[in-house]
């Protein structure tokens, strides 16, 4: 096949080369200024543009050119690859690349080999094999003239001629061959998916559905970064958000012909995505098909246009219903699967989708029974019955996968976080799927449209720790949302005239970092971070990109930090992180006040803020909880919200100077602009919520003990947070104009002025806190209280000088500090002096003198008058009893031997953990639970056997484990293990089968 441009031959299967070296210069110039972006493309493939009509030039080596070799049974994958390896070596070395069927001697020959085909002057006992496991690969250069690029299979070959592409286009050798490192790769996870919801606007409209553009595109960036499997759920429609039944408009059957748009565009829509599955699968694509409603839709049905129609007018349509829809339903699925045998799985959704399990008994595996066995199933687990859904898998001798919910409808934290029990949605998470025995496999799905829907997102270390965990329960691998799952494919953002955006026109397109990240981790979780930084320099430069990238690792620890510490809710319309002020307690107050043409948003104020508490509550602490636990002198392993608002100030302050440093040496262009403006929009949100976190902190802390400063302080952050919003708003309503988001504003123009509007409720609250402050000494006449919040510490060699506020007290009222610094001693009675007359705050000072001891205990005493109310802080706890000097940041250094054997038929198991600390441990406590994730935590105090280990014995039985540990330390504090911002926060023992005879695992 030759490949022809502008009337001159390139190049052809056989190697002949043709054309003058002056005429293709010619053609190169010429065409150069025409074509932005030179592609190759071999074999079926479709047209070629001048990329690799290019002279013969000399590589340090000598060599004259490349000869690709490939099989002499060659496929579309393999081809792909080899693309891709003659575009790197045009873009790196500006060298000839011929495709042949056999080697050429001189000549650096680059053979593509799938293991146990022939390849024409390649042994392969001249190179070491690819792994067994499918997808694997090997690169290696056996000679100085040869690179081998082995396969296991076609994916193998396709993965290997990326890897040696990156190789190539990054390479600092003067030649290819002496660049190329030899490696062995196998994939991770062997199902790396991207969970696309295919919508009606883009099937009913002229969308990206009938798009080549769109799909070659698309496909090709999915193969680049190495998924596998393109997971299509629908329909859904993007404006109401309901999802019609699929075979509505792919089928239409002589029996039911009142059903469905009808014979002529049902077939031209079923034979569109048989075209889909051929493009996909020629990229190594598998393509699984999701139908997410049961109800047949009987006639046509309006689409509404995204952006423009109301989300709360749903469309008038009638359904079949009873045994009509099961009939219908079996042949549907009959003649739907019939007519696309390419498709690699097929399912359907069962709580939602409006019908039992037994229903998709009676219909689709009835329907599906006599199909071949390499159809595979799938269903999603949310609101259906567990063991109904293993009755399922027995029901069918093809292979079952299920989907569980990673994190509800969120992704948040990178390991699954929705245990513990009553706390959660019954299905937000795996329930209890993790036990064995399985007749299924577990894909996770990982609903992160839900935290992820507007700013660029790229963490490569926080999608390595996700992809590992999806192995948790013998786990496959993922179907990941991208951040556009529900909405139409084409640009949707960007509504401001006077910015432009048209560096891209598919959303797909601005989410390269996105999809680079995760299917490349998904892949090998090893891959090194220098390949996302090459891509960040390649696009930006090398100055500005390596900058730029750092600068969008921090600010992507913002969005899924937020979600997972102020979690109002598991479900995609409980929260959107990026959107709102995290006020809207309530899952159903916001899409209903906002519904139609009304700017002003009814949130909630800081006493709704403090009702809500982390995704993972054995890892994080809320505001409300920390207060409460603080004032008991209680430790805990927990992050609190100074650790939190830590956090979330570190990745702020990071961003900010990242970006500094990238905006100095950069030059103006599209794409950089509009990341620059995301990255400004996350330093704001970030703060935002950090001043949010304080203020409700502090708020607490006066509701809880009236102590005036902490309302002061907690005014104050609410107004720096209003402030940061502020600067949120002007940056990300310039960037965009308006956002249109139906899932959880449910609006078609959001802007995050209006929604900050609601943030004076808060400083209204603490308005009228401080009136009835004023107004205590008269109402509340008849008592004394006293309100006090300890230090964590007081500084050795430094006066200390507490606070109490006489909420009750007036000007002439007397006030007493009583304290000692040994317990047998007698306390020191110091009156105590008028310190802010408004908030009625009073001080003494004890000497730095005084303070020689480990511990100060100390206590307040007060009267209003001669004849008035008297009070003590006693009355309420004991003596307030703080550190002096402090004690240095608890970082114990622990070691623990991990459960890596089954734990067959054992009904308990002895845990040891080693902690060794130069300060002094009060004791060591293992925390467990039965792997569903249904169970409540239980607890056990660990024995001390030497002078640094312990140990407990904890219940095991077949359904597995989950542990961790808290370690507590003489001077209070307290650390988990492990570590949450680190790894996975649980130890995991796995489920086995149990022995026969055996009482079964309680599933409830």
């Amino acid at each position: 096949m030759t490949c022809r441009v502008g009337g001159v031959s390139g190049l052809d299967r056989s190697g002949r080369d043709h054309a003058s070296l002056s005429q293709l210069r010619s053609l190169l110039n010429s065409w150069r200024s025409r074509l932005p972006q030179p592609r190759i493309l071999f074999g079926r493939s479709v047209v070629a543009t001048v990329g690799l009509l290019v002279a013969f030039s000399l590589s340090a080596s000598g060599s004259t050119g490349v000869e690709l070799v490939l099989p002499r049974q060659s496929t579309p994958v393999i081809e792909f690859g080899a693309r891709e390896i003659a575009q790197a070596i045009r873009d790196r070395f500006d060298l000839q690349v011929r495709r042949v069927d056999s080697a050429t001697p001189g000549r650096l020959n680059i053979f593509l080999h799938q293991f146990g085909k022939e390849t024409r002057g390649l042994k392969e006992s001249a190179f070491d094999p690819p792994a067994s496991s499918p997808e694997s690969f090997t690169l290696s250069t056996p000679g100085p003239d040869a690179i081998v690029v082995a396969g296991r299979d076609g994916n193998g070959v396709l993965y290997g001629a990326l890897e040696l592409a990156e190789q190539i286009r990054f390479t600092k050798s003067r030649d290819i061959a002496s660049g190329v490192r030899t490696l062995s790769k196998s994939p991770f996870l062997s199902v790396r998916g991207v969970n696309m919801f295919l919508t009606v606007q883009d099937l009913e409209t002229d969308g990206a559905f009938w798009s080549d553009e769109f799909w070659n595109g698309f496909l090709d960036m999915l193969a680049r970064s190495r998924y596998n499997l393109l997971d299509i759920h629908g329909l859904c429609d993007a404006v109401i958000l309901d999802f019609p039944n699929t075979f509505s408009y792919f089928v239409s059957l002589p029996d039911f012909p009142q059903v469905g748009v009808g014979p002529e565009k049902s077939e031209r829509n079923l034979e569109r995505l048989r075209r889909i599955l051929k493009m996909a699968a020629d990229r190594g694509l598998k393509v699984a098909y999701m139908n997410y409603e049961a109800p047949a839709i009987i006639g046509e049905r309006r689409t509404g246009r995204y952006g423009v129609d109301e989300r709360w007018i749903p469309p008038q349509v009638q359904h079949l219903q009873g045994q009509e829809l099961e009939e219908y339903t079996r042949q549907a699925v009959s003649v739907f699967l019939k007519k696309l045998p390419e498709l690699w799985m097929f399912g359907f959704r069962i709580g939602e989708s409006g019908q039992p399990e037994d229903f998709y008994k009676r219909t689709y595996l009835s329907a599906v029974q006599n199909f071949p066995g390499h159809l595979n199933l799938y269903v999603r687990t949310w609101i259906g019955s567990p063991e109904k859904i293993r009755e399922l898998a027995a029901a069918t001798p093809h292979r079952l996968f299920i989907e569980p919910k990673y994190n509800g409808e969120h992704l948040g934290l990178p390991y699954q976080a929705v245990l513990g029990g009553r706390h959660y949605p019954p299905s937000g998470s795996y329930e209890d799927y993790t036990a064995n025995p399985k007749n299924y496999s577990i894909l996770w799905q990982i609903r992160a449209h839900g935290t992820h829907r507007v700013f660029y997102w790229g963490w490569p270390e926080f999608a390595r720790r996700t992809v590992r965990s999806c192995k948790l329960g013998d786990g496959v691998g993922f179907s990941l949302e991208p951040m556009d799952a529900y909405c139409p494919a084409k640009e949707y953002l960007h509504h401001n005239p006077k910015v432009r955006h048209d560096f891209y026109t598919w959303m797909y397109e601005r989410q390269w970092l996105w999809h680079l990240i995760w299917g490349r981790t998904a892949y090998d979780p090893e891959v090194s971070d220098d390949v996302f930084a090459s891509e960040f320099a390649r696009r930006f430069g090398p100055q500005v990109g390596q900058h730029l990238y750092q600068a969008a690792v921090e600010a992507s620890k913002i969005v899924p930090f937020v979600f997972s510490y102020h979690n109002q809710g598991l479900d995609h319309q409980e929260f959107t992180p990026e959107l709102e002020t995290g006020d809207h307690a309530l899952a159903s107050t916001r899409p209903y006040l906002w519904q139609g043409d009304r700017k002003i948003s009814f949130g909630g104020t800081i006493e709704d803020f403090l009702t809500i508490a982390p995704l993972d509550r054995t890892a994080m602490e809320d505001p409300a909880s920390y207060v409460e636990r603080y004032l008991k002198r209680e430790a805990s392993g927990k992050m609190g919200p100074l650790e939190a608002a830590a956090f979330l100030d570190s990745a702020a302050e990071e961003t900010e100077k990242a970006l500094r440093l990238a905006l100095e040496p950069a030059r103006a262009g599209l794409e950089f602009d509009c990341l620059r403006r995301d990255l400004q929009a996350l330093i704001s949100l970030g703060r935002y919520y950090r001043d949010r976190i304080l203020s409700a902190t502090h708020f607490a802390f006066y509701r809880r003990t009236s102590h005036h400063p902490e309302l002061s302080s907690a005014y104050t952050l609410m107004q720096r947070a209003i402030e940061n919003w502020d600067r949120l708003s002007e940056v990300a309503d310039e960037h965009y104009g308006f956002i249109t988001d139906t899932i959880r504003p449910g609006v078609n123009r959001f802007r995050w002025r209006e929604e900050g509007r609601s943030l004076a409720n808060s400083l209204e609250v603490m308005d009228r806190m401080e009136l009835e402050f004023r107004r205590m000494p008269e109402e509340r006449r008849y008592e004394a209280i006293l309100g006090h919040v300890p230090p964590r510490e007081v500084k050795a060699g430094q006066d200390f000088v507490p606070l109490v506020t006489f909420a009750t007290g007036r000007d002439d009222s007397q006030v007493w500090l009583f304290y000692r610094t040994n317990r047998s001693d007698a306390f020191t009675k110091r009156p105590m002096a008028l310190q802010n007359r408004r908030a009625r705050t009073w001080m003494a000072t004890i000497p730095s003198s005084e303070l020689a001891a480990s511990e100060l205990e100390y206590f307040f005493q007060a009267q209003k008058s001669m004849w008035g109310p008297y009070g003590s802080t006693l009355r309420d706890s004991p003596p307030f009893r703080v550190r002096i000097g402090g004690s240095p940041d608890f970082q114990p250094q622990i070691s623990h031997q991990r459960t890596h054997t089954a734990m067959t038929n054992r009904n308990s198991v002895e845990l040891e953990i080693e902690v060794r600390s130069p300060v002094g441990i009060r004791e060591c406590r293992v925390y467990y639970k039965p792997l569903p994730a249904f169970y409540e935590w239980l607890t056990i105090r660990m024995d001390r056997r030497e002078q640094n280990r312990y140990q407990a014995r904890v219940p095991l039985t077949a359904e597995g484990m989950q542990y961790y540990f808290e370690i507590v330390s003489e001077d209070e504090q307290a650390v988990n293990y492990p570590n949450f911002l680190k790894e996975t926060p649980y130890l995991v023992i796995d489920s086995w089968m149990p022995s026969p005879g055996s009482a079964p695992a309680d599933r409830r």
